[in-house]
């Protein structure tokens, strides 16, 4: 497999930050996790810096080393900082969201042997798993502006395609890569059937963090 052929796996737009399982007992749901407001500590240790930064400034008020206008841009950078960090995150945010809206990976049914892909409309039933795929390494996308790289792991399942060859479907794409392992060796198990995964060696992983494309090894995991 080459450098861009693995390029081409990661191509999923799809990814999230995080997967959360869900288990009720006969099903088990695969939903994408995005950015939560980080509130209580978070914004506790933000009024603590700002604390922290007006307690030094007016030190040196006080100290009378500091002039009419130091005070002034201190008070507007006072009163910018939380809403420059509220919009930053509010941004964060919206990103995730994106992420997360097309709705859960995949949808696993204990009784019936079966596994749904409502991203892609698709039940599946066990006799149609003929195994699993996953590959670790840089989803790249680029703009005119800026080149973004996240280390992201991709788990597809393998049918067939009706014509004689095979078909692969992503199951789930996150950035999580512990949590991608962990649900590929769940349905490996579960279906048993076999799982190649591709992971990178560490010069072909720096490679592909600044070219786009990562060459790796595969090695069968049961």
């Amino acid at each position: 497999m080459t450098d861009a052929d693995l390029a081409r796996f990661l191509a999923a737009e799809t990814k999230s930050a995080s997967v959360r399982i869900e288990d009720t007992g006969d099903r088990i749901t695969a939903h994408p996790v995005g950015f939560e407001m980080p509130v209580g500590w978070f914004w506790f240790f933000v009024v603590l810096v700002f604390a922290g930064i007006a307690g030094a400034f007016v030190y040196q008020l006080i100290a009378g080393r500091l002039g009419c206008m130091d005070g002034l841009i201190f008070g507007l950078v006072m009163c910018m900082g939380p809403f420059v960090v509220w919009t930053t995150l509010t941004i964060m945010r919206a990103h995730f969201d994106q992420q997360t809206a097309p709705g859960p990976f995949f949808v696993l049914y204990r009784t019936a042997r079966t596994l749904t892909l409502p991203r892609l409309g698709r039940t599946l039933a066990a006799d149609d798993v003929l195994g699993f795929v996953q590959f670790h390494g840089w989803h790249t996308t680029r703009d005119n502006e800026d080149i973004n790289s996240d280390w992201t792991a991709e788990l597809s399942v393998l049918i067939p395609d009706g014509a004689g060859g095979v078909e692969r479907l992503t199951v789930v794409t996150a950035m999580r890569t512990e949590q991608v392992d962990r649900l590929g060796r769940l349905l490996t198990a579960f279906f048993d059937r076999p799982r190649q995964v591709n992971r990178p060696g560490f010069w072909g992983a720096v490679r592909g963090l600044f070219t786009g494309s990562t060459g790796g090894h595969t090695a069968p995991s049961a």
